[in-house]
């Protein structure tokens, strides 16, 4: 259509830029243009392979463009300028959703330039302050400043929508939220809740094997924690970048167990039932949704100062822990939580409890209210 008039009629015809399109994304961008009749277009990045990142491997029901270009260089290769004018000169989109972050400024400033001629509403998805969750007075200015550029800016949280307009990073009107989650349907239909009382007790780390995920804290913890707990197993999923060093761990420590990278949620429901509780110490995200569609408690490191906003969704003492990083508190913690089968049964029935909140359902609703939004002002 692309007029700048939208009307109830008008299907809303969404470009979505996926500058890194892994398995999950593409998993619940599917559910989106099922569930909502969206008329969804993903222009999709290349997979990172190096750190871990896996392709879709179900049928998409979406229109997906792919392009040769990674998330580090995504924002300023030519061939993705001329693939999105092209996209937006012969479709007429409603939507295009452009990230906001500092590295893709040309491309959200081209984009702008491209809505003054095809009249189309530029939205975000996006984090609350941009490159950190420590709220400093430059990080509001250029969050304030890529805001300015966007229709509608749609956060990962409802809390960081809260939080962005607290500190007046953009004005109310154009701020919506859809709590960023994972198919849940696709999990669900591999699960139904259960808590596992096999022994010995398991721990599970499940995520890219980054330096930023901490895994040689998450090694001693596991260590101090079996001289506390005597049997314990640890099982790793995932693949990247410092698998080396996890295999090193692995060859001295025959009760860790690596699995590397599993996305067959299947497999992953069967691994999930083996385990107790879901331990990152570091970078988070989408892992704690993860753990809690399978009613898994979710531990992680509060000294950690750059969580995404999943964060938010951790309750500490309620559906998992939040650690402070010194052992000698944080050890006693574990173990209660983990000794006492009535403490660890709540804790299992509040992180599925949680999880029902984060359904993929429920994301669709508030992705499509946000776009409704701009239809009723057109």
């Amino acid at each position: 259509m692309g007029n700048g008039k939208l009307t109830e009629l008008d299907s809303m015809k969404t470009l979505w830029i996926s500058p890194i399109h892994n398995h999950y994304k593409a998993s619940f961008l599917n559910r989106l243009a099922m569930d909502q009749g969206i008329d969804l277009w993903v222009l999709a990045g290349s997979a990172m392979r190096e750190l871990g990142h896996g392709r879709y491997q179900g049928d998409e029901n979406f229109q997906r463009i792919d392009i040769q270009a990674d998330k580090k260089n995504f924002g300023f290769r030519w061939p993705v300028f001329t693939t999105l004018f092209h996209l937006i000169s012969e479709q007429r989109f409603n939507f295009v959703m452009v990230p906001t972050e500092l590295k893709y400024l040309p491309l959200i400033v081209f984009a702008f330039v491209l809505k003054l001629f095809y009249r189309f509403k530029l939205i975000s998805y996006s984090h609350p302050i941009i490159g950190t969750q420590v709220v400093e007075p430059r990080q509001k200015r250029l969050a304030k400043f890529l805001f300015w550029f966007y229709d509608l800016v749609i956060f990962y949280t409802w809390k960081s929508r809260d939080r962005a307009l607290t500190h007046g990073l953009v004005p109310e009107r154009k701020a919506f939220a859809a709590n960023n989650t994972l198919n849940t349907i696709d999990i669900w239909q591999h699960y139904q809740f259960e808590i596992n009382n096999d022994r010995p007790m398991t721990l599970l780390f499940i995520g890219r094997l980054m330096p930023n995920k901490k895994l040689d804290t998450l090694f001693a913890y596991f260590e101090r924690l079996k001289q506390e707990l005597g049997e314990l197993r640890l099982i790793i999923v995932g693949d990247g970048p410092l698998s080396g060093l996890v295999q090193e761990t692995v060859d001295k420590d025959h009760d860790i167990q690596w699995l590397g990278q599993v996305t067959d949620e299947a497999r992953i429901a069967d691994i999930m039932r083996q385990v107790h509780v879901v331990f990152l110490p570091g970078h988070t995200g989408l892992s704690i949704v993860h753990a809690f569609c399978y009613g898994k408690p979710f531990v992680a490191m509060s000294n950690y100062l750059h969580h995404p906003p999943e964060i938010d969704y951790l309750e500490d003492g309620v559906n998992g822990l939040f650690l402070s990083g010194e052992m000698e508190s944080d050890i006693p913690r574990l173990v209660s939580m983990l000794s006492n089968p009535g403490t660890y049964e709540e804790f299992c029935r509040n992180a599925f409890s949680s999880a029902q909140k984060l359904s993929v359902q429920k994301w669709c609703e508030d992705i499509h209210a946000a776009l409704s939004s701009e239809v009723e002002k057109s």
